[in-house]
C-alpha cells in the first residue's frame, strides 16, 4: 500500500494541514479520519455526518466509497474535506439563556456598528490602484 502527501483544508474550522495517508483509503473514511485530526476528539457518534471530499487538482468531488487511488489523487494534491449533518438527524436544542444583571459596558451602539467593531478611519480616495494577475487590488500603506 503506497502512501501519499496531501495538503487538506478543513472547512468546519477554516484549518489547513499536510498529512500522509494511504492511497487506498476511500473518502467517507478520509473525511472521518480528517475530522478527527482537526476536531481533537474521535466522533462520538460518526452516523450523524457525511464528509465531502473534493481534490482542487482534479477539481471534483469524491465519491464516498471511492478510494484516493482510483480517483487519481496524486502525491501533493490539496483535499477539501466538508462535514454535514445527515438529513433527518436531530440536533441538540440550544441552551435557554437566562435573564440576568446585565453587565454594564460602552454607551448604545451608533447605528450600523456592531459592538466590539471599529472604524478604521482609513481615506480610501488616497490609494494607489495596482495590477495582478487577472485581478485589481489596492495597495495602501498604513500608519
Amino acid at each position: 500500500m503506497a502512501r501519499i502527501m496531501v495538503s487538506v483544508y478543513y472547512q468546519p474550522t477554516g484549518e489547513s494541514k499536510d498529512f500522509e495517508i494511504p492511497d487506498r483509503m476511500c473518502a467517507s473514511d478520509f473525511g472521518q479520519k480528517i475530522a478527527e485530526a482537526f476536531e481533537g476528539k474521535i466522533l462520538s457518534d460518526p452516523n450523524r455526518f457525511w464528509f465531502q471530499v473534493q481534490s482542487v487538482s482534479l477539481a471534483k468531488f469524491l465519491r464516498a466509497d471511492e478510494t484516493l487511488k482510483a480517483s487519481g489523487v496524486w502525491d501533493g494534491d490539496t483535499l477539501i474535506v466538508s462535514k454535514h449533518l445527515k438529513e433527518g438527524t436531530l440536533i441538540s436544542p440550544a441552551p435557554v439563556l437566562q435573564a440576568g444583571p446585565v453587565a454594564a459596558g460602552p454607551g448604545p451602539q451608533a447605528p450600523g456598528q456592531a459592538a466590539g467593531w471599529s472604524e478604521l478611519n482609513i481615506d480610501v480616495h488616497k490609494e494607489e490602484r495596482k495590477s495582478g494577475v487577472g485581478r485589481t487590488f489596492i495597495w495602501k500603506k498604513m500608519g
